[in-house]
């Protein structure tokens, strides 16, 4: 299994609080991956919200991070219109997650609501976590 991680899921990663989901997914096999896009968003989240200084964010980012297979959005480019047709509006910007997901027959691991019915298989941080107390 492949599961896309959305910029909401890395900031958690980032400042701790996803941390052992990673790592239990990993157990399992599960072959994580991100887009460039969201580790740039990531970063700019650390800066702005969290006052992170950047470079300390950017180094936060690349070790959370280092065991993803990370694509940049130009490789998913095909799927560019398909994923923002699906989308909401106000989720247009994420498309590049939902493109990456298309391409690689992949789930997404997200707790932004846009991506919900787009067509994809979308994990919230809660169905990850009762999925894994199940066993």
């Amino acid at each position: 299994m492949r599961m896309v991680i959305d910029s909401n899921i890395l900031v958690r990663c980032s400042v701790g609080r996803a941390g052992l989901d990673v790592t239990k997914l990993r157990e399992r096999n599960v072959v994580l991956a991100t887009t460039t896009r969201s580790i740039a968003e990531t970063i700019k989240v650390l800066v702005n919200v969290f006052s992170v200084p950047e470079d300390i964010a950017t180094e936060e980012v690349a070790d959370s991070t280092s065991a993803f297979e990370i694509y940049d959005e130009s490789e998913f480019a095909t799927h560019e219109q398909a994923a923002k047709q699906r989308l909401h509006e106000r989720g247009a910007p994420d498309w590049p997650i939902l493109a990456a997901a298309m391409e690689l027959d992949a789930d997404i691991w997200s707790d932004d609501r846009d991506f919900f019915g787009v067509g994809a298989p979308v994990w919230s941080t809660r169905n990850i976590r009762f999925a894994q107390a199940r066993g």
